[in-house]
């Protein structure tokens, strides 16, 4: 079997490994940064369902208020 040589624009096990690496210390990275908005939509989905759906389905005064 013939080898592979190394043309341009292609890559051997050493230099997709290191692709690899970097993408995921780019995303780490961007995680990190980002973080603080995940937690913040997560609260604000939760909150949204619970006052919206959970609360005015179990209270009879917020269904009376909302009429809904």
């Amino acid at each position: 079997m013939k080898t592979i040589e190394n043309r341009p624009g292609s890559f051997n096990q050493h230099d997709s490994l290191q692709v690899i690496r970097e993408m995921i210390e780019v995303s780490q990275k961007k995680l990190k940064s980002d973080g603080i908005l995940f937690i913040a939509w997560g609260w604000i989905a939760f909150t949204n369902y619970f006052f919206l759906n959970y609360l005015v389905g179990v209270s009879p005064l917020l269904k009376t208020l909302c009429n809904w």
